[in-house]
């Protein structure tokens, strides 16, 4: 009868077997941060076009793209500003990736975590400031044209409309277009991955 009771005692698991369980890819962190090396050259997020060549503005926190009447305006500073969030952007994609395959050798699972840590969600904060940041603009936009005698509503993130100027007797319709691109789409994409691997990292440990 002893003898029944030990053998359905489970044997408590060496420090070895533990940590070839806790070890292991982590593969949402390896697709994350191929996507965060790729995302800083899929494009414009969000594009504007008012009238018919007035104005177009193109947007990514990695570029910026603005056409007045056929000529392009350019800011020294912004230009360094998106460069700059680029490369930033491709080296914390590249640490997530180190840090997911790092994680599968439990000698280096301390900087494993580091590095998943600092590169997880930093597109998730990207996502969410570039869409606060745009909806902003929309509004500042809005008020703009409001100001200068143009009526109407205007497209903040998405959609199509008819701002009206009234010229004496005449009423001017000029076309308003925004859209949110795929390139976008694709960040909200990374920034979920981004997190799953951070879950995946933390119940791995």
């Amino acid at each position: 009868m002893t003898e029944d009771i030990n053998e359905a005692v489970p044997e408590e698991m060496s420090p070895e077997t533990q940590e070839s369980i806790n070890t292991g890819y982590n593969y949402p962190g390896i697709i994350a941060g191929v996507l965060m090396v790729i995302l800083p050259f899929t494009g414009k997020w969000w594009q504007l076009t008012f009238g018919d060549g007035a104005l177009y503005i193109g947007a990514s926190p990695f570029s910026l793209t603005v056409f007045t009447f056929g000529e392009q305006i350019i800011s020294p500073l912004l230009t360094s500003l998106t460069a700059a969030l680029s490369v930033i952007t491709i080296i914390f994609g590249i640490a997530l990736i180190a840090g997911s395959i790092l994680s599968n050798d439990p000698k280096q699972k301390t900087v494993s975590e580091i590095l998943v840590k600092s590169g997880s969600l930093k597109v998730l904060y990207i996502v969410i400031f570039f869409l606060i940041a745009v909806t902003a603009a929309g509004i500042g936009f809005q008020q703009y044209f409001t100001m200068y005698g143009l009526n109407g509503s205007f497209p903040l993130l998405s959609g199509f409309s008819e701002m009206v100027m009234q010229a004496g007797e005449f009423s001017i319709m000029i076309p308003v277009r925004s859209a949110i691109t795929p390139a976008y789409y694709l960040a909200i994409i990374t920034a979920i991955i981004g997190i799953a691997s951070r879950i995946y990292a933390k119940k791995r440990l």
